[in-house]
Formats: structure tokens, C-alpha cells, sequence
């Protein structure tokens, strides 16, 4: 069935310093959502969104599945090859930049068991006007919420050059770990003692650029699906084992300055 395109419009608490917060009907199937922001009536720049918009909720059924802001959601989209528009922050649930059908769609957003879907978005005080509206790319169909695509925020407080040890939770599917530090320069990733990366960022960035994956600036990106095909995502259950949950997950990052970062997880699973 073809999609549609639509805006909605009845944000709350559009202003400098506080929270807009809008309520998404929750039918259908979603496989897209763009904010449209302006200030003045004009769709901002580049510079303008990173610093308006400081973090963005999504929340099903009052649990937040995506936190991110503006600046990183803008580095993720263009990591797969998304060029940014002004005033324009696009939330991709569908992913057109997977190579088989299937792997495009099945991290589309079905409502069919959702009760409730808001998005929030927190902007930056002084800010002059701002105003917002979502876009919707949605089709009709009764299809339940399956595995998704989630982001968490996390930070490592580094306290000296050398080896940092940082152990993410054992929950779902690992995409990929988005570092916000170009100070690091070497990643190990072992999983209950097995090595699944081990290597100098600028090789890890290398396998990225040979499917096209563009490295953004100032983010060490440790992804484990560089080919694209959602089969290839790291499970967080031992090989041949669903049921048994890895014990051990964790990330040594070789440091060259002792300055402490954000990251970013991309996780796939099913909704929290």
C-alpha cells in the first residue's frame, strides 16, 4: 500500500527554554517522522538547529525507545548518508539505506498494540519565535510494534590517557556505539572474553568507507553491521544459545587525551 505524507501540527509548549511535546496517532504503521523547526518563520540553518533543539524523546506507552539531540541525530543521519535540509530533522524508522527489502522495513513503527506514541523535544533558551510541525511518512495496516530501533545516552568519565574500560548493558541487538570523542584511538570490544573488534579507530572508520558509510567528524563510530544487513548486528545472547545472555560485554578505548565523552548506543529489539 503506498504511504502518505502529512503534517501535524499541535505541538505544546513551543517556546525558548521549554519542552514541546506532541501526541503521534497511534495507528497505523510509521516509517518516517521529520520535525519541521523554524524560528521566526524561517527554517534554521545548520548551526542554528544543533544549538536550538538540546535533546529529543521518543516515547511508546510513556517509555522513552530514542533520546538524542539535534546535532547528534543530524551526525547519525548523515553517517548513513543523509544530507541535512534546513529545518528539517528526519527520524527514521524504516531504513531506505539497508540493502535488502526487509532489512529496510523491519524496523518500521506498527501501532497496533501501541497505546500511546509522544515525541518530545527540548529547545535551547533564547531562542526568537520557534515554531514546529511533524511530518509523517505512514501507511495504513494493523501491524503490531516488532523489533525496533533504539538510541541510549551514556557517558565515560576518563580520567587519564591510555586504556578505559566502559561496559554497556547486556539488553538488545548492537548496531553500533557511537562515541562523541575524536581523542580516541585504538577500540577493543570483547564479548565474555572474545574479541570482536580490535583495532586503531582509523581502521574501524576504513571498513565504514568501504560500503559507503561516511565517518562523521569528532565521533569514533564502532559499528558491527557495517554491511548494512540487519543479520550481521551483534546479539547479546551466545552463539546458538537464544535463552543464554552474554555475561561480559565491554569496550577498552585507547585514549590520547584525558577528556571524558558521551556515547551513543544503536540497539535493535523489541520496545522497552
Amino acid at each position: 500500500m503506498t504511504p502518505d505524507l502529512f503534517k501535524i501540527s499541535n505541538f505544546n509548549g513551543v517556546a525558548a527554554g521549554q519542552t514541546a511535546t506532541i501526541t503521534i496517532p497511534a495507528q497505523g504503521i510509521y516509517r518516517k517522522l521529520v520535525l519541521i523547526y523554524k524560528e521566526s518563520g524561517t527554517a534554521v540553518t545548520l548551526s542554528n538547529m544543533q544549538a536550538a533543539i538540546t535533546e529529543i524523546r521518543l516515547k511508546i506507552n510513556g517509555k522513552i525507545q530514542q533520546r538524542y539531540s539535534a546535532a547528534e541525530l543530524i551526525a547519525i543521519n548523515a553517517l548513513y548518508g543523509k544530507t541535512f535540509l534546513d529545518g528539517r530533522l528526519p527520524i527514521f524508522f524504516a531504513q531506505p539505506w539497508r540493502r535488502q527489502a526487509l532489512g529496510e522495513d523491519v524496523f518500521r513503527w506498527g501501532m497496533a498494540d501501541v497505546q500511546s506514541f509522544q515525541v518530545e523535544v527540548d529547545i535551547a533558551a533564547g531562542r526568537t519565535a520557534p515554531s514546529i510541525e511533524c511530518l509523517c511518512y505512514w501507511q495504513q495496516g494493523e501491524e503490531a510494534m516488532g523489533t525496533i530501533r533504539k538510541f541510549r545516552r551514556f557517558n565515560l568519565p576518563v580520567t587519564a590517557t591510555g586504556e578505559n574500560v566502559w561496559m554497556p548493558p547486556v539488553l538488545d541487538a548492537y548496531v553500533g556505539v557511537h562515541a562523541l570523542s575524536s581523542n580516541i584511538t585504538d577500540v577493543k570490544v570483547l564479548v565474555d572474553n572474545t574479541e570482536k573488534r580490535n583495532s586503531e579507530v582509523v581502521d574501524l572508520h576504513d571498513l565504514m568507507d568501504d560500503q559507503n558509510l561516511v565517518a562523521q567528524s569528532g565521533y569514533t563510530h564502532v559499528l558491527f553491521d557495517p554491511s548494512r544487513r540487519f543479520e550481521d548486528v551483534l546479539a547479546m545472547t551466545k552463539p546458538g544459545e537464544p535463552n543464554n545472555a552474554v555475561q561480559d560485554y565491554r569496550f577498552i578505548f585507547t585514549m590520547g587525551a584525558a577528556t571524558g565523552f558521551d556515547l551513543l548506543t544503536e540497539t535493535v529489539g523489541a520496545r522497552d
